[in-house]
C-alpha cells in the first residue's frame, strides 16, 4: 500500500470518532473494511454490553451497498460453530487459507456464495470483546498477514468508536430518563454550574417564572429578576452559607423549603420542597397558641375570680364543694394551657437566648427544690450527682432544667409512700448522662415506645395520677433541640429508670 492509501485509511479510521450512534459507526467500518481490503463479503456482529446476544448484525457485498441481515439463527450457528465462534471464544485472529481443509469454518446450508478464504479478528478494547467481524473471499490464500494486521487496525479504532458511541447513547438515556422524572416529581430542580448558570432545571420551575421560554444556559440571577426566592438563592450560593432555608414567594403565594447541596465539585443541586400547606397549618397553628394565651387565659381568670366572690358569701358545705370542683377543673385548664405553651417554646426557642449552663450545678438546684414534694410522700432522695465534675453545655437553661424536674417529678408521683428515687449523672463519651431510677409501679414492655408521645399516658395498677401526658414529651423535644436523645427501662412493680443524653460539644 502507497503512502498516499496510508494517509486515506488513517483518514477514513479517525472519522470513526465523530459518529455518536452505534449504527453509523459500524456502516462506516463495513465500507472502509471492503474498500481496504477487497474481501467480496464482510459480515460483523455486535455483541450486546453483557457478551451474551447479539446486538446488531451486518453484512456487505463489495459490489452492493451493506445491509442490514436479519437472519439472528443463522448467525447464532455460525457463533456456535463456525469461524466467528472460534475468534470469540479464544478472543485472538484467525487467518483461513482454504476453508474447504479448515474444521473451524462452518458452511451455511443453501448459501449462494462458495468462499474459499477467510479472515476474521475480534473487535476488542482493554480485554472487553464487542463483536467479531468476518471477511471472505472465493480466491484460495486470498488473505494475507499484511491484510491481518489491516484489519486489526481498522477494529481496533472501531473498539474505541462503538465505546464511545454507547457511552453517548447510555448518557443520552440517561438524561430522557432523568428528563421524565422532572416531568413527575413535585418539587423544585435546578443545576448550576460554577459559573452560576442553568445546566437542568424541572419543568416545575417554570410555574414561578413569567415566560414559556429555555432557561438552560442562563445565569441563576436571570431568575432572580423575577421572583424573590431566586434572589435569595443566588445570594445563598455568593456566601456559600445558609444552604438549607426557607422562604416564600410573595407573588406566587407559596412557601419552600430550599436545600442546597454540591453536585460536582463547583456546580450545585438546588431543591425547592413546596411547603405552603404545612406552613398555612403552622401559622394557623400559632393564631390558635396566641388564642390559648390570651383569649382563653383571661375568661378563665374571670371565672375564678367570680368563684372567689361566691365562695366568700356562700356558707352552704355542699355548694362549698361544687365551687371547689370548678377551681380543680380550672387549674386542670391552666396546666393544660400551660403545657402546650411550653411545647411551643420548646420548638420555637431561637438559639440567641442560650447560654452556658454548669449541669451538674443545676441537677442539685432541681433536687433541693422537689425534695419537698418527696418529703410529703415519705419517698428517699438519693443524690449521686457527681460532685467532681462541672460539665457545661451551651442550651436554654428553663428547657433542661423542666426536663430534669420533669424526670424526678414523675419518678416521685409514680413511687408509693417508703420508695426510693435515685439521681444519678455522668460524663463519658463527650456527653452528659442525667437518670432518675425509682421503686414505683413501672411501666408495661409495649408501652415503653409510646412513653415519650405527646398525651400518651401508660396503664398502671397504682393510685390514680392527675396529669395530660405532655410531661414525658417535653423533656424529649427539649434534649432533641440540644442534639442529645432519651431513654426508659421499666418492669411492672420493680420501678423505672429515665435518663437522656446531651452532648457537651
Amino acid at each position: 500500500m502507497s503512502t498516499l492509501q496510508d494517509l486515506e485509511l488513517l483518514t477514513e479510521v479517525s472519522q470513526l470518532l465523530t459518529e455518536l450512534h452505534v449504527d453509523e459507526v459500524l456502516t462506516k467500518v463495513i465500507k472502509i473494511t471492503l474498500k481496504q481490503i477487497g474481501a467480496t463479503r464482510a459480515t460483523l456482529i455486535l455483541m450486546d454490553e453483557h457478551q451474551r446476544q447479539i446486538e446488531n448484525l451486518f453484512i456487505a457485498d463489495q459490489d452492493s451497498a451493506y445491509e442490514e441481515l436479519d437472519r439472528v439463527q443463522m448467525f447464532r450457528l455460525i457463533l456456535e460453530r463456525g469461524l466467528a465462534g472460534w475468534v470469540i471464544q479464544h478472543r485472538q485472529s484467525a487467518l483461513i487459507g482454504d476453508t474447504h481443509t479448515d474444521p473451524r469454518w462452518y458452511p451455511l446450508e443453501n448459501s449462494t456464495h462458495a468462499p474459499r478464504s477467510a479472515l476474521s479478528v475480534p473487535i476488542m478494547r482493554d480485554e472487553v470483546l464487542f463483536g467479531v467481524v468476518t471477511l471472505v473471499h472465493e480466491q484460495i490464500d486470498f488473505f494475507t498477514d499484511y491484510h491481518l494486521r489491516l484489519l486489526s487496525i481498522i477494529m481496533n479504532q472501531a473498539a474505541v468508536a462503538i465505546q464511545q458511541a454507547r457511552t453517548f447513547q447510555r448518557l443520552q438515556n440517561e438524561r430522557q430518563q432523568l428528563e421524565n422524572i422532572l416531568k413527575t416529581i413535585p418539587d423544585l430542580l435546578l443545576i448550576v454550574d460554577e459559573y452560576g448558570q442553568l445546566t437542568l432545571l424541572s419543568d416545575s420551575v417554570c410555574s414561578l417564572l413569567p415566560d414559556a421560554v429555555s432557561y438552560l444556559g442562563l445565569n441563576l440571577s436571570h431568575l432572580a429578576e423575577h421572583d424573590e426566592i431566586f434572589k435569595a438563592i443566588y445570594t445563598a450560593l455568593e456566601r456559600s452559607s445558609d444552604w438549607a432555608f426557607e422562604i416564600r414567594s410573595e407573588r406566587t403565594d407559596r412557601d419552600f423549603l430550599v436545600r442546597i447541596t454540591e453536585h460536582t465539585p463547583k456546580g450545585h443541586l438546588i431543591v425547592l420542597n413546596d411547603v405552603t400547606k404545612l406552613r398555612t397549618l403552622t401559622r394557623f397553628k400559632d393564631q390558635m397558641l396566641r388564642l390559648l394565651s390570651h383569649d382563653i387565659r383571661t375568661p378563665l381568670v374571670v371565672i375564678t375570680g367570680y368563684t372567689d366572690l361566691i365562695d366568700m358569701d356562700i356558707q352552704d358545705p355542699e355548694i362549698k364543694s361544687y365551687i371547689g370542683g370548678v377551681r380543680q377543673a380550672i387549674g386542670r385548664m391552666e396546666d393544660l394551657l400551660a403545657g402546650v405553651l411550653r411545647v411551643e417554646r420548646v420548638r420555637a426557642t431561637p438559639a440567641e437566648l442560650y447560654e452556658r449552663i454548669n449541669l451538674n450545678r443545676m441537677a442539685n438546684e432541681v433536687l433541693t427544690h422537689v425534695a419537698p414534694f418527696a418529703d410529703q410522700k415519705v419517698i428517699t432522695l438519693d443524690n449521686a450527682i457527681d460532685h467532681d465534675s462541672f460539665p457545661t453545655v451551651e442550651g436554654d437553661a428553663l428547657l433542661i432544667k423542666q426536663a430534669m424536674e420533669n424526670y424526678l417529678t414523675n419518678a416521685i408521683k409514680y413511687t408509693p409512700e417508703g420508695g426510693r428515687v435515685l439521681v444519678q449523672t455522668q460524663v463519658a463519651d463527650a456527653s452528659y448522662y442525667f437518670m432518675v431510677k425509682d421503686t414505683g409501679v413501672g411501666i408495661a414492655q409495649h408501652e415503653l415506645p409510646f412513653v415519650f408521645e405527646a398525651f400518651y399516658r401508660a396503664r398502671h395498677n397504682g393510685p390514680e395520677v392527675k396529669g395530660e401526658g405532655l410531661g414525658l414529651s417535653l423533656v424529649k423535644q427539649a434534649i432533641t433541640q440540644h442534639r442529645g436523645d432519651v431513654w426508659v427501662e421499666s418492669v411492672i412493680g420493680g420501678g423505672s429508670t429515665f435518663g437522656f443524653r446531651i452532648p457537651l460539644s
